[in-house]
């Protein structure tokens, strides 16, 4: 039945690009019959947003904020707003990588690009270092994300608990500073203000949690933010993203290939719920039936959504001067849940790849500026001064 179901979207996606109203209109009511027969909640679920995806395309009728709010302030909430299996892996598989990478550093800068609650991340992060280094860690976070509401107790809390843990490590110096950015214009600005100290001692770690791709389709915006951040000289940049292919400029291709991803997390999402998680799937439902809608629905690069796989953002990197960093995800192989053996870690190209059965899902990939190339700019920008001091 989803075979179909997803035959009679593609269907009505060919009436809207050729202008045929009249075969749309009439296939959509062909979809919402079939839906109602004998189909999964979940694959009602995504056939229903897939099509009123669809008909905000042929309509242009677009959700007034892309970026919704979340309903509640409370931390917990705030927490859970993210599908849990992606946050999880987000944390698991980049952990050592980071750890290995500052080993020794008394100064550490992260840098957090992030749509999720980062509490665990750093307070993790905190205290490992502390076990490597012992006392004297300074400690500071960048934490550049979308606003997930306007009233901003949640983040207050947040940073109190990581006062509190900072405090009882007695690390000698810690930051917490929070920069919103809404949209890929936002992140760009973010980013070209960030710098760094000219001390050398100090580690900067820069970490994307499904944010990086925001930029793809904005003109030169990855190149800015690449760039710049091959400036700062991180010690390693970690890549969470998800490991799809939603960039094809056809609307068929882009519906055929997300079909099935996001058939995948539906899925998981009715089945696999335990108790503890139901009232959090309503979170998860809103925030990829926007995804949805971004995919299928909108060409504006503000606000359209892209996904790429890993071979894509491999080749971006490596021009733009980054070359891979090794990961230790040997620690998280294997089942990212005792209770969900449907979900498995494994290794892609030397990254930890999440996949639920058959399906990949998110991958983490690590990289470090390439010295050479980062240097040969700046001689490059020096010469050019010198010939151009009126400039």
């Amino acid at each position: 039945m989803a075979t179909l179901l997803l035959n009679k979207l593609l269907a009505s996606a060919k009436a809207i690009e050729d202008g045929d109203l009249n075969l749309a209109e009439s296939v959509f009511k062909e979809i919402k019959c079939l839906n109602d027969a004998n189909t999964s909640t979940a694959t009602r679920k995504l056939v229903r947003f897939y099509a009123e995806a669809l008909i905000r395309r042929l309509y242009k009728l677009y959700p007034r904020n892309p970026t919704p709010l979340a309903p509640s302030t409370d931390s917990y909430y705030i927490r859970c707003w993210r599908f849990l299996p992606f946050v999880w892996f987000a944390e698991k598989s980049s952990h050592h990588s980071i750890l290995d990478a500052v080993v020794g550093k008394k100064k550490v800068h992260v840098i957090n690009f992030s749509n999720m609650e980062f509490n665990m991340l750093i307070r993790d992060l905190m205290r490992d270092l502390v076990k490597q280094v012992g006392s004297g860690l300074s400690f500071q976070v960048t934490n550049i994300r979308p606003k997930l509401s306007n009233n901003e107790e949640y983040l207050q809390e947040m940073d109190r608990v990581l006062a509190a843990e900072a405090k009882t490590l007695r690390l000698t110096d810690f930051k917490v500073d929070h920069v919103f950015a809404n949209t890929a214009a936002g992140i760009v600005e973010s980013t070209l203000n960030l710098k760094r100290t000219s001390e050398d001692e100090l580690a900067i770690v820069v970490k994307w949690e499904f944010e990086l791709h925001k930029l793809i389709l904005v003109p030169g915006a990855l190149e800015k933010v690449l760039s710049k951040l091959k400036e700062l000289r991180p010690e390693i940049m970690v890549i969470v993203e998800q490991e799809a292919n939603h960039n094809s400029p056809d609307i068929l291709d882009r519906l055929a290939q997300s079909f099935p991803y996001y058939s995948s997390v539906f899925d998981s999402i009715e089945k696999d719920t335990t108790e503890h998680d139901i009232e959090n799937k309503v979170s998860w439902e809103m925030d990829f039936r926007r995804q949805i809608t971004n995919v299928v629905a909108r060409e504006d690069i503000q606000h359209a959504e892209r996904h790429e796989t890993q071979a894509w953002w491999r080749d971006q990197l490596r021009r733009s001067g980054f070359h891979p960093v090794r990961q230790w995800f040997n620690h998280t192989r294997g089942f990212l849940f005792s209770d969900l053996t449907q979900y498995t870690i494994e290794g892609k190209n030397g990254c930890p790849l999440l996949r639920r059965y058959t399906v990949p899902l998110v991958i983490t990939s690590a990289w470090k500026p390439n010295l050479l190339s980062l240097m040969e700019a700046r001689t490059t920008r020096r010469t050019w001064a010198v010939q151009n001091p009126c400039r």
